[in-house]
Order: C-alpha cells, then sequence, then structure tokens
C-alpha cells in the first residue's frame, strides 16, 4: 500500500527564523519603527507571511494596520527575503539522512507550507533538498493554508497516495490542526516554533526529538 509522508518546511526542515527576522527588521526600520529581533519573529510565524507582518506591524503600532499598509510593507519585505533566502537558514540535524530514509522505504514526500511557493521552492533549492520532494504545495498554491485541511488533501492526490495513508510531520499546532481536519496521522518534530507553547498542547500522535528519529519510525512501520 502506498505511504505518503507530508512535511511542514519552516521549523520542521529548516530554521527559517534568522532570514525571516532579517528581512522584517529592514521593513521595520524603513518604516521607522525599532527591529523585532529573531526572538520575538520565532512566536509570529507559522500562519504566512502576511500574519508575520500583520503581527510585527501591530506590535511597532499597538493598533491594526489597514489593508494598503500592509500590501505595502509585504511588498518591501518580499523584496528584502529575496536577498537573503537560503543564505542564513540552516537545516535541522537529521534532515536530509530522515528523508532520504523515507524514501528508501518506498514512501511519497510531499512538502506542504503555508510560505508562497515562490520562497518555499526557492528555499528548498538553496538548502539542497528540492530534490527529495515529489511535490511542494505552497500557500497560494490555490488550496488555502493550514490549519484547513485542503493542502493536505491536494498534496495526497498528487502523490497519488489515500489521506488516510499519509502522515502529516510538522512542528506546531497548526500542523496538528491540518492533520485532524484531513483525517490523518499528526506527528511532530520540537525543532520548531508553535508560538512558544508545548507541542503536547496539541495531542500530535507522536513527537519525536529530530527528524531522522521520526524518520525511522516511518520505516519501521513500513517494515
Amino acid at each position: 500500500m502506498a505511504k505518503g509522508l507530508l512535511v511542514d518546511l519552516d521549523g520542521t526542515l529548516v530554521d527559517s527564523v534568522p532570514e525571516l527576522a532579517v528581512a522584517l527588521d529592514r521593513v521595520l526600520r524603513d518604516l521607522g519603527y525599532e527591529p523585532a529581533g529573531a526572538d520575538r519573529v520565532r512566536d509570529w510565524v507559522g500562519d504566512g507571511l502576511d500574519c508575520l507582518i500583520r503581527r510585527a506591524l501591530m506590535a511597532a503600532r499597538d493598533e491594526e494596520s489597514d489593508d494598503s499598509s500592509l500590501r505595502r510593507a509585504r511588498a518591501d519585505f518580499d523584496t528584502a527575503y529575496a536577498e537573503v533566502l537560503g543564505t542564513m537558514a540552516p537545516l535541522y540535524p537529521g534532515v536530509v539522512e530522515g528523508l532520504d530514509a523515507v524514501r528508501a522505504a518506498g514512501w511519497a514526500i510531499a512538502c506542504i507550507t503555508n510560505k508562497a511557493r515562490i520562497f518555499a521552492v526557492g528555499l528548498l533549492g538553496s538548502i539542497g533538498i528540492a530534490d527529495r520532494f515529489d511535490t511542494v504545495i505552497a500557500g497560494d498554491s490555490g488550496h488555502g493554508t493550514k490549519p484547513a485541511a485542503a493542502p493536505l488533501e491536494a498534496a495526497a492526490r498528487k502523490l497519488d497516495v489515500a489521506i488516510e495513508d499519509c502522515v502529516m510531520v510538522g512542528d506546531s499546532a497548526i500542523d496538528v490542526a491540518a492533520a485532524r481536519a484531513a483525517g490523518c496521522q499528526a506527528w511532530c518534530v520540537r525543532t520548531g516554533y508553535n508560538r512558544g507553547a508545548p507541542l503536547e498542547d496539541s495531542a500530535p500522535d507522536r513527537i519525536f526529538d529530530r527528524f531522522d528519529e521520526l524518520a525511522a519510525a516511518v520505516t519501521a512501520e513500513t517494515a
């Protein structure tokens, strides 16, 4: 029976916060605000770049920004982020070995991220793991964003694997909620962000310290 691994990107495979913080702080400085810094950005990521920028501006202004301000800030962020993409986003230990072990076990693999596709594909290529994935479902791929079930269901269709035969792997409550909505297993790694909350609060089916430990569990199920 075909099996599929649906894998989140930021916080699960790679620590993207250093790059996100650099780009976001540049936008904030250009607007006349104090930089947010990586520690604060780490608690803001996970819901897509629009939400990240909205949270940063809310913290800086102590009020909601109008749509036009958000659009301008997003355009400036995209420019800044493109300049640093893949230059300071380290892979977590065991990711490459884990992905290779899952593929060797015969599983298909999809990356599912709320990140825009141009940045998701660019980052995967820059860090040298793009070839480990059969498909990428991004936040602007037309299937909505996690925690909705649709991105996971779209990935399963692309992989030609039944959704109930997939495992969603992530680092946050958002990934767990998406898995629950789609009707598949939710496994998490502790490497990521999760808005500062314990992963246990989200009640994933399994929690691992490293991606290669998770991959060992995948291959054990296949054996």
